[in-house]
C-alpha cells in the first residue's frame, strides 16, 4: 500500500471518529458518508459519488473539518499552478488538486482550483464538472454568478470549439499565401502594362522615324513641280 493511500485511510478514519460524538448527526448519514468516501478512493473520477458526499455534508449539523492532507495537497496544487508555464505544469497542478479532493471531497476550494487548471489545458468538460461541484459545495459563494457564467462559456466552446493554435497558424499561413498571390498578380499586370507601354513607345518611335524620312522627300517633290 502506498504512503498516500495510508495517509488517506488515516484521514478518513479521523473524520469518522470526529463525527461519531456529534449527536446532531444522523448515524445513517455518517455511515453513508464514510462508505462513499471509501468508494471514491477506488473510483476517484466518479462524479456521482462526489455529489452524494457533498450533499450529505450539507445535511450534517456541524461543518466537516478540512483534513490536513486535503489542505496540504491543495497548497501544493496552487503552488504548481502559480509557477506553471507549460501544459505539463498545469497537469501537475491538476494531479495535486485531485489528491486534495480525494482527501476532503466535501471541500469547495479544490474543485474550483482544479477547474481553473483544467480550463487552461482545454479539458472543458472536466472543468465544467468541477465548477458544478464547487457550486454544489459552496452554494452561497460570492463568485457563484461568475462561475455559472464560466460554465455557460465552456459549454458554448464545447459546442463551437475555438480554433487551436495550429489552426490559427494555418489560417495565417493561408492568408499570407493569398496575399502573396494577389501581389504576384498585381506585379504581373504591372509588367504587362510596362511591356505594352514599351511596345507603344517603340511603335511611335518607328512611326516618327518614317515621318521624318517622308517630310524631306515631300519637300523635294514639291520643288520639282516649279
Amino acid at each position: 500500500m502506498s504512503k498516500y493511500k495510508q495517509l488517506l485511510i488515516v484521514c478518513i478514519a479521523g473524520i469518522f471518529i470526529f463525527l461519531q460524538p456529534q449527536t446532531g448527526h444522523s448515524q445513517t448519514a455518517i455511515d453513508s458518508l464514510f462508505q462513499y468516501v471509501r468508494q471514491l478512493r477506488s473510483d476517484p473520477e466518479n462524479y456521482s459519488l462526489k455529489e452524494r458526499i457533498i450533499n450529505i455534508s450539507h445535511r450534517l449539523n456541524a461543518p466537516l473539518p478540512v483534513p490536513f492532507e486535503s489542505d496540504s495537497f491543495n497548497v501544493r496544487g496552487k503552488t504548481a499552478f502559480k509557477y506553471a508555464i507549460s501544459p505539463a505544469d498545469f497537469n501537475n497542478a491538476i494531479s495535486e488538486f485531485k489528491r486534495a479532493i480525494l482527501a476532503g471531497p466535501w471541500q469547495p476550494e479544490p474543485y474550483y482550483n482544479i477547474a481553473k487548471a483544467q480550463e487552461i489545458n482545454g479539458y472543458n468538460r472536466d472543468a465544467i464538472d468541477n465548477y458544478k461541484l464547487y457550486l454544489l459545495a459552496a452554494p452561497a459563494a460570492q463568485d457563484a454568478l461568475t462561475v455559472r457564467e464560466k460554465i455557460t462559456e465552456l459549454q458554448y466552446l464545447i459546442e463551437h470549439p475555438a480554433p487551436t493554435a495550429q489552426q490559427i497558424d494555418k489560417q495565417k499561413e493561408d492568408k499570407l499565401k493569398e496575399e502573396q498571390e494577389k501581389l504576384k498578380k498585381i506585379q504581373e499586370e504591372e509588367r504587362k502594362k510596362m511591356d505594352e507601354s514599351a511596345k507603344n513607345e517603340e511603335r511611335l518611335k518607328k512611326k516618327q522615324e518614317r515621318l521624318d524620312r517622308c517630310i524631306p522627300l515631300s519637300i523635294i517633290n514639291c520643288l520639282r513641280c516649279f
